[in-house]
């Protein structure tokens, strides 16, 4: 369990690790907005305003990783100077640009709202000013519940521990039954968001350079250079002792495919561990909204879940054989891995019990090869960008190897029809 300790805003030696100077003002004029405009995070609220301690602890400081996505994330809550009255309950305080934080803002704001709404960690207020940040960048601020979206009550919740479904797949040695359970919760709620109330998904036009374009970054001049310098430019690449088709080219033929069909709905987008928080009764929130969109390709959310099970979770203290083994396993009746090490038993089970179940059950795709596969594969492959945060750097290559040998032919095919 992590407790919070109040700390002044105002002593700025005390915060030099915390925040950068610049961000100190902004975060202590958004907190006061808050405060003002939505009164509700701390109720009830009678102290005056020149005895509101505004705490602030940076994210990594109560177990957790910062993000990718460029803003400064941060735990905040309001005090008693004089500590008569209990505190706040925590909040999420994310700083970043103007236009990506009213962007995201707006994408959860146009969600659907489900029954269990409160199982989804939208942001409840941003504090956009326009002010500019060191570089010159307009930047704003915008809070959102710590994990739940039932965080307006009292008495306040400030003993909290932040669990989420990536520091659960870093002990996989301990079973995957509790992962899959967490999995379960979470693809329960999301379906009726990405279902919109019905009990069937909506099938429309799937076209990949529009879908994916994001998570490939869209094959930039800076991102590109990455995959040639991993695989070259031939039609054939060497990598761990043998021959494979080229990644790159192979997802530059993908991309000038015709359109398809898939399940379209409403999509969280970003659905990987980190942004699965789990509570104690086998209840997971989701958080983090920047890439949510009102329709998109639901697949989507299974994908990204997917390869970073088997990618950027997956231990690096494997033999590349076991590696190699859960890269290869794309298909539920795919051979799983002869490996007995529990860590490599544990992630098929979490791939096929807790991803692959849903999709399945509930009959997302009618084509694997062309509705999973391929959305997996463009995904891993926009992943490389972050090759170096990878835990076992091998599985994400091996994975995008695997699947350039396993969808060639598949390609090729589509490219006839």
């Amino acid at each position: 369990m992590s407790q919070l300790k109040p700390v002044s805003l105002a002593a700025r030696d005390l915060l030099v690790d915390l925040a950068k100077a610049e961000h100190l003002q902004l975060i202590s004029n958004a907190m006061t907005a808050l405060l003002q405009e939505r009164p509700e995070v701390w109720l009830p609220n009678p102290v005056p305003l020149d005895r509101v301690e505004k705490v602030v602890v940076p994210l990594d400081r109560v177990g957790t990783e910062q993000g990718f996505s460029g803003s400064r994330v941060f735990v905040a809550y309001f005090a008693d100077r004089d500590c008569e009255v209990d505190p706040s309950s925590p909040f999420i305080l994310k700083i970043g640009r103007f236009d990506k934080l009213t962007e995201e803002y707006g994408n959860a704001a146009a969600w659907p709202k489900v029954g269990d709404d409160h199982r989804f960690a939208k942001p409840f207020f941003i504090h956009a000013t326009r002010a500019s940040d060191h570089d010159g960048t307009a930047a704003a601020v915008m809070a959102a519940p710590f994990s739940s979206g039932k965080m307006f009550q009292y008495p306040s919740n400030w003993n909290f521990e932040h669990r989420d479904l990536w520091q659960m797949l870093k002990r996989t040695d301990e079973g995957s039954a509790a992962l899959v359970r967490y999995l379960h919760s979470t693809y329960n709620v999301l379906r009726r968001v990405h279902c919109a109330g019905r009990t069937h998904y909506v099938r429309s036009g799937l076209n990949f350079a529009e879908e994916y374009k994001w998570y490939i970054r869209e094959l930039d001049a800076a991102f590109r250079m990455i995959p040639v310098a991993l695989f070259g430019s031939a039609a054939k690449t060497e990598a761990f002792g043998r021959e494979w088709p080229n990644p790159l080219l192979l997802v530059d033929r993908i991309l000038k495919l015709r359109t398809f069909t898939g399940a379209f709905g409403a999509v969280h987008g970003d659905l990987h561990p980190r942004n699965v928080v789990v509570d104690t009764d086998s209840l997971s929130y989701v958080i983090d909204f920047g890439w949510a969109s009102a329709n998109g390709h639901v697949v989507r959310d299974f994908a990204l879940m997917d390869i970073n099970v088997r990618a950027m979770a997956l231990s690096a203290h494997l033999e590349r054989s076991s590696v190699e083994e859960i890269a290869r396993y794309l298909h539920p009746n795919d051979r799983q891995a002869s490996s007995t090490d529990p860590r490599v038993t544990a992630c098929q089970d979490v791939i096929r019990d807790g991803i692959w179940a849903k999709v399945n059950e509930w009959q997302v795709v009618q084509n694997w090869e062309v509705e999973y596969l391929i959305p997996l594969f463009l995904i891993g492959f926009g992943l490389l960008k972050y090759l170096e945060t990878a835990r076992n750097q091998s599985a994400l290559q091996l994975t995008i190897l695997a699947l350039a040998e396993r969808l060639e032919g598949s390609v090729q095919s589509l490219e006839r029809s």
